[in-house]
Order: structure tokens, then sequence, then C-alpha cells
């Protein structure tokens, strides 16, 4: 598991609500759960918001040591 599913799940919501609050698509959420795009290379809004919705930092989301 990602990190950042691990927080969403953590933060009980589904990719849905999640990508809804954050204004991203849920194919894009996807994405990113599932290592087809990068976190680290999306908008830093996305991830700030990201960070914030869930209650984590923004190194806790792309710190490949934490998988």
């Amino acid at each position: 598991m990602n990190n950042l599913k691990h927080y969403r799940t953590e933060a009980g919501l589904s990719q849905s609500q999640l990508a809804e609050k954050v204004g991203i698509s849920f194919r894009t959420l996807q994405d990113y759960e599932q290592g087809r795009k990068p976190l680290e290379k999306a908008a830093a809004i996305t991830v700030l918001t990201l960070a914030r919705i869930l209650h984590c930092t923004v190194e806790d989301l792309i710190d490949k040591t934490l998988e």
C-alpha cells in the first residue's frame, strides 16, 4: 500500500470523496495511488491540499521510505 492510500483509508475517505475534496478527478487519484502517475510530479497545491485533508505532511505522502 502506498502512502497516499494508507492516509486516505486512515481518514475513512473513499477515492471519490478525496478526489472531490482536492478538486482532482477520480481517475487522477487512482493513478497516484496505483503508481501510474508519480505524486512527486503533481502540482504543489494538489499535494499540499492532500496533506491538509489527510492530516499529514507532504513528506509523509511522497517519502518512498515510508511505504
